[in-house]
C-alpha cells in the first residue's frame, strides 16, 4: 500500500507543482501549464477522477510520477521535504498557481488526458479526441 501522508500534508498548489515537476519538468512553461490544466479539468468534473486537486493528483495509476515503482516518486518525496527547492521547481510552482487561480487560458481545450507518444501508446487514446500537442505531450478529451 502506498503511503501518501507526505503528499496529503501539502497544499493543493504544492502538490500540483510536484506533479508538474514529476511529469513535465523538462517541458517549456506552456507544457507545464498544460499538464496542470489536465489536473484542473479532471477535478472540475467532480467524478471518478476525484473531487479535488489532491484526489486527482493522487488517484492510483493516473499520473505515473506518483506510482509506487516509478523512480520519480522517490524524487518527489525528497523534493516535498526540501527547504530549498531546485530552480526548476519555482517554474512548476508558478504554473500550478497560475492554473489554480485562473490566471491563464486552458491551452489544452479541456483535455483530461495526455501522454508522451515517444514513451507509450495507451489504449485509452483510441476512444478519445486529440486536442493538441504541446512539447512532448499529446492532449486528449
Amino acid at each position: 500500500m502506498i503511503d501518501n501522508k507526505i503528499f496529503l500534508a501539502l497544499s493543493e498548489t504544492d502538490l500540483l507543482a510536484l506533479l508538474i515537476y514529476g511529469e513535465a519538468r523538462g517541458e517549456a512553461y506552456s507544457g507545464k501549464l498544460a499538464v496542470a490544466h489536465v489536473v484542473r479539468n479532471r477535478a472540475a468534473q467532480f467524478s471518478w477522477y476525484g473531487k479535488s486537486i489532491k484526489e486527482v493528483c493522487l488517484k492510483k495509476m493516473q499520473f505515473s510520477c506518483f506510482n509506487e515503482f516509478d523512480p520519480n516518486r522517490k524524487k518527489l518525496l525528497e523534493l516535498a521535504e526540501m527547504e530549498e527547492k531546485p530552480t526548476i521547481y519555482a517554474e512548476c510552482y508558478k504554473a500550478a498557481k497560475d492554473v489554480l487561480t485562473g490566471n491563464c487560458a486552458d491551452i489544452t481545450f479541456g483535455s483530461t488526458h495526455y501522454c508522451n507518444l515517444k514513451l507509450c501508446n495507451p489504449a485509452w487514446k483510441e476512444s478519445m479526441q486529440k486536442q493538441t500537442e504541446i512539447g512532448n505531450h499529446t492532449f486528449y478529451k
